[in-house]
This record gives structure tokens, C-alpha cells and sequence, in this order.
């Protein structure tokens, strides 16, 4: 499997070719400076795929993220300091009792059935307020840096991918073999 650069190397080549508008919502990499305190906020070291994605695209720009560049609904990566925001809103509902009533399901076993964990690190989101999560703390059969959706009004809580690259690896394919489409706006879609 190509690394994680190797991937994007292939969606940046791709974007700017068949999106230039969804290639321009692309940040510079985030700072040293900014991994470390994403690090510290969440308190928990980065797995080693979310560091890299971030070391070459910190998200996508807030202000012009659309046209979108996830295919599945209207996701947006989102930049260090988002990440940070994110997760710590959902860590605040959860102490406060939000969830307290709320189970999470799981039926492959790779994930924790909880409605929410302060493992999952939200690294996507879309206008929902929904993510799309890195897993810090799997179960016993599941993988750290696995990826699982996060949706507000719903309970399943399965392995979306085994880690970022392969889940940017399926993207890659989909993007550049015409599997996704790009919307006159420049918004990326359809299916993985």
C-alpha cells in the first residue's frame, strides 16, 4: 500500500485538475507548533496517519471550504484548531449528561458501542454536526487509528476504514477513476 503522502500526492495532482475550486479549500500544513498544542488539548498523542494528514493539509480553509471535497454529504476536513473545538464540545456534552441516556451499537467488535468516547479525535465534519473520527481507543480487536462516523442522531458506531490511508487510498481511486463526480460548483460527489 502507497503511504499516506504517496495518497494525497495523487488527490492534491487529481483536485487540481478536475477541482481547482475544492483544491484551493486546502490549507498549508499545519505547524509543528500547532500538532503539539492539538496534542496537548486532546491529551493524547496523534496516531501517526492523522499527524501526517495534517502535516500536509491542516483541514480545509473555514471560510471558503465549499465547494465540498468528501463525497459522502458535505464533509469538510477540518484544521488543527477546529479539531481541538470540535472535540472538546463533544467532551462538555458528554460530562454535562447529554449522552447519559443515548447507547452507541457495534457489531463488528473493532469499535467501542458508546454513544460518544474522548478516543475519538473528529478530523471531518459536515453541517450537521456530525464527524468523521480517528479511533485513540479501540476495543481489543480493533486497531488504534481505525475511522468511524459519528453521527449526532444515530447509534451505530462501525469501522468506516482500518486507517487514514486506506481510507484516502479508496478516495484517491474513486477521484481519479471517475467513480466521483465533480458538481458544477466544484464540489466533489458520490459513493466510495
Amino acid at each position: 500500500m502507497a503511504s499516506l503522502e504517496q495518497v494525497w500526492s495523487t488527490i492534491d495532482a487529481t483536485l487540481k485538475k478536475v477541482s481547482p475550486r475544492a483544491a484551493a479549500t486546502l490549507r498549508r500544513p499545519a505547524t509543528d507548533k500547532a500538532l503539539i498544542a492539538l496534542e496537548q488539548a486532546l491529551k493524547v498523542k496523534l496516531p501517526a496517519d492523522l499527524r501526517t494528514l495534517l502535516s500536509l493539509h491542516d483541514g480545509q480553509d473555514e471560510k471558503k471550504r465549499l465547494p465540498v471535497l468528501f463525497a459522502k454529504t458535505t464533509w469538510f476536513l477540518l484544521p488543527a484548531a477546529s479539531i481541538v473545538s470540535t472535540y472538546e464540545s463533544l467532551n462538555e456534552l458528554h460530562a454535562d449528561g447529554e449522552f447519559d441516556d443515548l447507547e452507541g451499537s457495534n457489531q463488528d467488535g473493532l469499535v467501542k458501542p458508546l454513544w460518544w468516547s474522548d478516543a475519538w479525535i473528529p478530523f471531518a465534519t459536515n453541517a450537521a454536526g456530525d464527524s468523521l473520527c480517528v479511533d485513540a481507543g479501540p476495543t481489543k480487536k480493533g486497531k488504534v487509528g481505525q475511522l468511524l462516523w459519528w453521527y449526532h442522531d444515530e447509534d451505530f458506531r462501525e469501522r468506516e476504514a482500518e486507517h487514514l490511508t486506506a481510507f484516502f487510498s479508496e478516495y484517491a481511486r474513486a477521484l481519479s477513476g471517475g467513480t466521483l463526480t465533480v458538481r458544477a460548483d466544484g464540489g466533489i460527489v458520490g459513493d466510495l
